[in-house]
């Protein structure tokens, strides 16, 4: 690919960027605009409609929230303005917290998340608010993009050759074999791969990404034999 296609190439993603992002906005904010309305005109006759209109107006609203902050993490890693507080974690402990606070939020979500396997005694360096900034985008993402009833993310912790490895797995559709080196590019619409109508940004797997290599660790995707999809990502072990 020539420098003008490879511009050409940059300039439609982009575009397709924007418009994710756009969409993603664009409909919790409809959603807010139609229960006001309801609220404004008296269709909500009852306190009980009112406080049900006015949490889903809250809940839309927090929605925006979240994926204007995931833009701006994602724009700031970008340019590296995004300092991170790097420290060591006994990765074991922190996942055994993170997950046991984290469950029982995406349990209602409709997600059963369970920590399988886990490693003791073994410490990497992270920024600890980003690491469960990771956790959630990818628990976030088999909610988006995995079985809408029944959805289960098993994690499993293991070491191998003086490395953490940490493979999330759901139990969805998965995605086309072709498709799982692209899933952390941030201009890749992973609606396509995971075969669902949403259209969206696709920016959470693109920020994990980032995130995992300012730790010096690796990431990548494969499909489940038996069924599902897993993010592996492998972090260095070091010296307390």
């Amino acid at each position: 690919m020539n420098v003008v296609n490879e511009r050409q190439a940059d300039e439609q993603n982009r575009k397709e960027l924007i418009a994710g992002i756009s969409h993603d906005l664009r409909t919790p904010l409809t959603s807010i605009k139609i229960y006001l309305e309801g609220l404004k005109k008296g269709v909500a006759t009852t306190p009980e409609m009112q406080e049900k209109y006015l949490n889903i107006i809250e809940e839309k609203a927090d929605n925006m929230a979240y994926i204007i902050n995931q833009l701006f993490l994602f724009s700031q890693m970008d340019i590296g303005e995004f300092p991170l507080k790097l420290e060591t974690v006994n990765i074991g402990d922190e996942l055994e917290k993170l997950i046991a606070g984290l469950s029982e939020e995406y349990n209602g979500k409709g997600l059963t998340v369970s920590l399988v396997e886990n490693v003791k005694e073994n410490f990497v360096l992270i920024d600890v608010i980003q690491f469960k900034n990771i956790m959630e985008n990818l628990l976030n993402n088999s909610i988006k993009y995995g079985k809408k009833e029944n959805g289960q993310v098993d994690i499993y912790c293991q070491k191998e050759n003086e490395k953490v490895i940490i493979r999330v797995t759901d139990n969805g559709d998965g995605v086309p074999d072709e498709m799982l080196t692209q899933i952390f590019d941030v201009f890749y619409r992973s609606d396509k791969s995971r075969n669902s109508a949403v259209k969206g940004s696709g920016l959470g797997l693109a920020i994990v990404s980032k995130i995992i290599h300012r730790f010096n660790g690796a990431i990548r995707a494969e499909n489940v034999v038996s069924g599902g999809f897993s993010v592996i990502i492998t972090l260095p072990v070091i010296g307390e």
